[in-house]
């Protein structure tokens, strides 16, 4: 039996983490490490330390301090939910379908950083197309994430569900205007973009859900030959990531199978959807690629698991 322990299980990852592996837990392939107080420093040091791999569901700062209960000869593994070290050296990003070696490194490794949902979405579009050089060196990437307001933690969440009547506020949030959002060195590292791209995050009324889209402008590649990059990137048999075909890309999209999720329903998906869409000019392709995925699945909770299954050849 793999002991896990989730540090930081009450919070919205943590528990749907808890969730996800509820069959391996009942199957005694995976075995939860539980604290009695999570206050008390001793049982925290003492579960960091004996679990085969811990799941860190904590703030930045938090997730940092935990990093040092741990003993020079630990045998156990960290797997960091949160954005503390994303960018690090000496840590594995936990993104499987990045590069085909990706799923051996994060199974070797020590120390895996989960991606960051935006990011997840972002990277799954430009990492191929930069690796194939369709995106210009130098060029500006502009990035949209629409997201669900579970991504905002309990606050957000509270905010959305405890406000009484219609709320403006509460129905459209574009936010991190004038700063810099976490996720852009995240996603300028592992995209491998020569520029950070300038990154725009809004809050819609919707539970849960995400799309990040990025708008592609080349005089070198059409519609086709963007998707076909893309559909190549992600052919192996055990990706999440789905590239829609042309002919099933409808001219509307929407979260159409997160609308009717409701927010006590402990289910996620683990899978990401990128529609390729746009048209070709005699001036060139103006495309729109857009990344559909779970905020709390692919982007947190299911991403997680994926890499904990490879962490402890679960998978």
């Amino acid at each position: 039996m793999h002991k896990v322990f989730i540090d930081g299980e009450s919070g919205t990852t943590g528990l749907k983490i808890r969730h996800l592996l509820k069959g391996a837990v009942e199957s005694g392939r995976v075995g939860l490490i539980s604290l009695t107080d999570r206050r008390d420093i001793d049982q925290r040091m003492q579960a960091l330390n004996t679990a085969d791999v811990s799941i860190l569901c904590l703030h930045d700062d938090v997730a940092k301090e935990a990093l040092q209960l741990l003993g020079h000869d630990t045998p156990s593994r960290i797997l960091d939910a949160s954005s503390a070290h994303r960018t690090a050296a000496n840590w594995v990003y936990g993104f499987p379908e990045l590069s085909d070696t990706q799923p051996s490194d994060i199974a070797r490794a020590n120390f895996v950083s989960n991606p960051g949902c935006y990011a997840t979405g972002a990277i799954a579009i430009l990492n191929p197309l930069q690796k194939a050089g369709l995106l210009p060196t130098g060029h500006p990437i502009v990035i949209d994430g629409f997201s669900g307001y579970s991504g905002g933690g309990k606050d957000m969440i509270r905010d959305y569900e405890e406000t009484e009547g219609f709320s403006l506020e509460n129905t459209f949030r574009m936010y991190s205007l004038g700063k810099v959002h976490k996720h852009v060195p995240e996603i300028q590292t592992h995209a491998n973009l020569a520029m950070a791209p300038d990154f725009i995050p809004h809050v819609i009324n919707l539970y849960q859900g995400m799309y990040v889209s990025v708008p592609v402008f080349s005089r070198n590649a059409g519609i086709v030959d963007l998707h076909r990059v893309l559909k190549l990137a992600y052919s192996s048999p055990t990706s999440t990531v789905r590239v829609v075909p042309l002919s099933e890309t409808p001219d509307v999209l929407n979260l159409e199978r997160f609308l009717k999720i409701p927010a006590s329903d402990e289910s996620v998906s683990s899978h990401l959807n990128i529609y390729v869409t746009g048209y070709d000019a005699k001036d060139g392709t103006r495309a729109r690629i857009v990344a559909e995925l779970d905020n709390l699945g692919k982007g947190a909770a299911a991403q997680a698991v994926q890499n904990l299954n490879l962490m402890l050849g679960l998978s």
